[in-house]
């Protein structure tokens, strides 16, 4: 009697007792692994790393080690679902009993080895983009956190001019106004060096208010002493 294959690996159809694996065609029970097929598209993301030479050999190197253990993990999966279609017919379990303990198991691991894997890749892209946002903020001069939000090396490289060119347009801006503020300080006596009226508790309010309406959104030459007359 032919009875149903488990996902991704086939259990042959067995006598009642138990008997040693894989050795000659017999109606012994045995788990093979399926014919080679071609590999779905992985569904872990990108390394995101710096592109270099260097890394893109990293990257082949890694791949290859994926591919090695995905094939050493399937085969302890397989190892294992055989061991316990064994042990169930031992136990006395039918061929369709113990095939199905073997397809349950298999079935229960695989998925924990999925899972596994998808969180390890899940860190190792953190990491890389971690890594990719530092290169790049030390190379333009900004703050890496910024560079996160980009889902490639190339959009951080891009962000990171654009945040670079903006600082620079900032500062620039800051200069040209504080430029255009004659420059203003206090002697001994509480008077303006620059020419202006002496500054006392009696008009400070008054000067400080009349050059925020005078000079919107530039610096108040009257700030450092407003706040010494108001001891903050």
């Amino acid at each position: 009697m032919v009875t149903p294959a488990i996902t991704d690996v086939t259990i042959q159809p067995a006598v009642q007792t138990p008997a040693p694996l894989a050795i000659e065609p017999s109606p012994t029970p045995e788990i093979t692994t399926p014919a080679p097929t071609t590999p779905a598209p992985s569904t872990q993301p990108p390394a995101f790393t710096p592109p270099s030479e260097l890394d893109y050999l990293r990257r082949e190197l890694a791949q290859v080690r994926t591919k090695q253990q995905e094939e050493a993990t399937e085969a302890a999966l397989v190892a294992e679902a055989r061991a316990k279609q064994q042990e169930a017919m031992a136990r006395g379990f039918n061929e369709q009993d113990a095939l199905w303990v073997a397809q349950t198991h298999y079935a229960a691991a695989k998925r924990a080895s999925q899972q596994q894997q998808e969180y390890l890749g899940q860190q190792r892209y953190l990491e890389g983009k971690q890594n990719a946002a530092m290169h790049f903020g030390r190379l333009h001069g900004v703050d890496p956190t910024i560079l996160m939000t980009a889902s490639t090396p190339a959009e951080m490289d891009a962000i990171g001019q654009r945040e670079k060119r903006w600082a620079a347009q900032d500062s620039r801006l800051k200069a040209v106004e504080q430029a255009q503020v004659p420059a203003q300080w206090l002697d001994s006596a509480n008077g303006s060096s620059a020419g202006g009226p002496a500054i006392t508790t009696d008009n400070i309010d008054k000067l400080w208010f009349d050059h925020e309406v005078q000079h919107p959104n530039m610096a108040n030459p009257f700030e450092a002493a407003y706040r010494k007359f108001l001891g903050v």
